[in-house]
């Protein structure tokens, strides 16, 4: 079931989140099911395969990501299975489109506290950002 967050609502109201601060700031995190459903016709999330390709265009360093077109970024943490939000403002995950099991994911990350990009796997109930690619 797609889910979204946002970072210090804990309602259902879209407009009311839409409302809020950490909204216009931060935006919205989505479960991967969610991820998979949030672009725009004519553009998609992108594969692993691709964040590959990026990410060894701009040599796997965080700032080449946070100055590409694709990355104007801020650290939006991430939401838990549990429900609490983290590292906001320290910390971002970009879900990609490739399953790595059944029940996780492929992301990629980005830190205040490190300098290359973070490509892991977690479980899809996670509340990730996305950064939707051109068709």
């Amino acid at each position: 079931t797609p889910y979204y967050y946002v970072y210090g609502y804990d309602g259902t109201d879209v407009s009311a989140a839409k409302a809020t601060s950490n909204y216009t700031t931060y935006g919205v995190l989505y479960n991967w099911p969610a991820a998979n459903t949030a672009c725009p016709t004519g553009w998609h999330l992108p594969t692993d395969a691709e964040f590959t390709t990026l990410t060894n265009t701009t040599g796997n360093s965080k700032a080449g990501l946070i100055s590409a077109e694709w990355f104007n970024n801020l650290f939006a943490g991430y939401r838990g299975t549990d429900g609490s939000f983290h590292d906001v403002a320290s910390d971002t995950r970009f879900w990609s489109s490739s399953a790595s099991s059944s029940s996780n994911a492929w992301y990629r990350g980005l830190s205040t506290s490190y300098s290359a990009v973070l490509r892991a796997n977690n479980n899809k109930a996670y509340g990730f950002s996305v950064r939707c690619l051109r068709d």
